[in-house]
């Protein structure tokens, strides 16, 4: 398992950009975004990467016919999932500002299935956590989605989960440090099982 101590890949400074880098820089900066996290800092040192990223990231955050709230319900359990605090970071307050219940974050984070009120926010938690688990969803679990988001919508949320797991598995792998020296609020992966 890696020293979570030790930075694997250096995050490069504003003035190590090249043009390309800092033109993607100033798109992500400038977009939806507001800021450039230190996520896209790395994938820098892969600038076509980071670019391409940050384009389906935005597209499958801000602009998916699933509502926030329940987009950010699934982004929690995969943070939660891949132990990543990074990603919980920034999503928690996310959720929170979106109306997901306090409640239903704070049995995520203890690993226990919360209660729902919506059928919408179950149908999430159920499809987002056997598509983690048991790398497919059953039968009922696809037609209550189906039948709440639509075609579009379970292809938007099948891609939602599968974007955020890159984006663990790559703030994981490279040891990318929370902002500003917060602490996590989640068990990351270099705590045993």
């Amino acid at each position: 398992m890696p020293n979570q101590n030790v930075r694997r890949v250096k995050i490069p400074s504003l003035e190590e950009l090249t043009k390309t880098q800092q033109k993607i820089y100033d798109d992500i900066k400038y977009g939806k975004r507001n800021e450039v996290p230190d996520l896209f800092m790395v994938l820098m040192h892969s600038p076509e990467i980071a670019s391409r990223t940050q384009a389906l990231g935005e597209k499958l955050r801000y602009d998916t016919s699933i509502p926030k709230k329940l987009s950010e319900l699934a982004i929690l359990i995969v943070a939660r999932f891949w132990r990543c605090p990074y990603e919980w970071h920034y999503h928690e307050p996310e959720a929170i500002e979106s109306g997901l219940d306090i409640e239903i974050i704070k049995s995520i984070k203890e690993l226990k299935k919360p209660y729902f009120k919506y059928i919408e926010e179950e149908s999430i938690y159920n499809f987002t956590n056997e598509l983690l688990y048991n790398r497919c969803v059953d039968d009922m679990t696809y037609e209550k989605a189906l039948s709440n988001f639509g075609e579009k919508g379970v292809v938007e949320l099948t891609s939602l989960i599968g974007y955020y797991c890159m984006i663990a598995m790559t703030l994981n792998e490279h040891n990318v440090p929370l902002p500003n020296n917060s602490s996590a609020k989640i068990p990351s992966t270099k705590e045993k099982f």
